[in-house]
């Protein structure tokens, strides 16, 4: 692993570069990544024995922090991205006084987080989001999301937990970072090529579990026919598995029942997951990543990263992961 040394960290506070300045004071940055679920995050360390973080530089809650790591003599970069300063800790001990600031993915902020009930009808995954990209001022990206929805509900949920549950439901998952949000399915997440190898030689430790003998065959959810006026069920198959996962969903149509039993039979199907820890730097190293995995076995293969963390110390840069297997 690089040491300290050979590792160059750009920081940037409110667009003002800040690196030569918190160089001398730099303890660690933990940088986490993460496909889905929740923010990305960033946590800068800084020792504080002369008592500047805690006075006249002492960090603004919402003020807006940068990074950019790097091996020195090398192109590789890993481009954190932009945060929004969200907690600011400080412990005082006889051994030296040591500031941590957490910050989370740029618009990921309290309005988003705030509890809300409404509802939309007959529009789209893709025009719910550009209704929340208009209020909080993300942009929405790509062609991805244009699946029709009759009627959904958002009952005393957050915006940000409510996009993630319809998007879930639809199998697709969605992420927002400096300012524009992305759908992707979750099929073609896990069908792109791979971006790199990891052998015996690139990592340190694996661990897998196979699930196998808990993957679904099948996926039932229910639907109400116009026509017959009767209750219907549309099962999604696949050749491997060991059980139906039965939803009680609502469901407009056949075809909306039919979208959500496919998502929801991918997303229980996954059977190898686990944890990696790199031995060598990797800047491509990122969720919603794929990568080929040699060296464990049977269980060698393509796999996809669902979140990284990368902990940059005094001691090494140390990059671990959580992964599925395609």
């Amino acid at each position: 692993m690089p040491t300290a040394k050979q590792v160059k960290i750009e920081l940037k506070y409110n667009n003002h570069d800040v690196s030569k300045d918190f160089s001398k004071y730099l303890q660690s940055i933990t940088y986490d990544d993460y496909e889905e679920e929740q923010s990305d995050e960033l946590v800068v360390r800084l020792r504080d024995n002369e008592k500047l973080f805690q006075n006249d530089w002492y960090p603004q809650k919402g003020a807006k922090l940068s990074c950019r790591v790097s091996n020195k003599g090398t192109k590789e970069v890993l481009n954190c991205g932009t945060f929004t300063i969200d907690e600011i800790s400080s412990n005082f001990s006889n051994s030296g006084d040591v500031m941590e600031i957490k910050a989370l993915a740029a618009t990921i902020n309290s309005p988003v987080r705030t509890s809300n009930t409404r509802f939309f009808e007959k529009t789209t995954l893709n025009k719910i989001a550009q209704y929340f990209g208009n209020i909080y001022g993300f942009k929405v990206a790509g062609e991805q999301g244009n699946v029709y929805i009759n009627r959904v509900n958002q009952t005393q949920e957050s915006d940000l937990a409510f996009l993630k549950r319809i998007s879930k439901l639809y199998g697709y998952i969605f992420k927002i970072t400096d300012g524009l949000l992305t759908f992707t399915s979750t099929g073609s997440l896990t069908d792109t090529d791979v971006l790199f190898t990891v052998g015996k030689n690139d990592f340190s430790n694996v661990s897998l579990s196979d699930t196998g003998a808990k993957v679904y065959k099948a996926c039932s959810v229910k639907y109400f026919n116009a026509k017959t006026k009767k209750l219907c069920t549309y099962t999604a198959s696949r050749d491997k598995g060991t059980d139906t996962l039965k939803l009680n969903l609502k469901c407009a149509s056949k075809e909306d029942a039919k979208l959500k039993a496919e998502a929801n039979l991918k997303a229980g199907s996954k059977a190898v997951k686990g944890s990696i820890t790199l031995e060598k730097t990797n800047t491509k190293f990122f969720a919603g990543v794929n990568f080929q995995l040699n060296d464990v076995g049977i269980l060698s293969g393509k796999y996809h990263i669902k979140h990284s963390t990368h902990d940059i110390s005094a001691d090494a840069w140390t990059i671990t992961g959580d992964i599925e297997k395609c």
